[in-house]
């Protein structure tokens, strides 16, 4: 199979694939659940084909600098294709700004 294969309007098919949970740290890392031990197919569909990993805490997914992501953050975030600040900074934010 042609793993190239352009549909009709000369575009390459994209595939979103959303692991809630699913985190990537360094493979030396003691007590990393997620490694090519315990997820082969994955790490090998990121290997074959192009991927990208996204930071999905603080301010990447509209949190507090250093703050826990979760699931709700992190699908707005991408459901929105942008940064959307969350409920508890745009309060702080606006106490601060009075």
């Amino acid at each position: 199979m042609n793993r190239k294969k352009q549909n009709n309007n000369g575009l390459t098919p994209t595939v979103l694939v959303i692991l809630d949970g699913f985190g990537l740290a360094d493979e030396k890392q003691k007590g990393n659940a997620i490694t090519h031990e315990t997820a082969p197919a994955i790490f090998s569909y990121m290997e074959t084909y192009p991927s990208a990993t996204l930071k999905s805490y603080g301010k990447h997914v509209g949190l507090f600098p250093k703050q826990q992501g979760n699931s709700e953050a992190g699908h707005l975030t991408i459901g929105a294709g942008r940064i959307v600040k969350q409920e508890q900074v745009r309060i702080s934010e606006s106490i601060q700004d009075g």
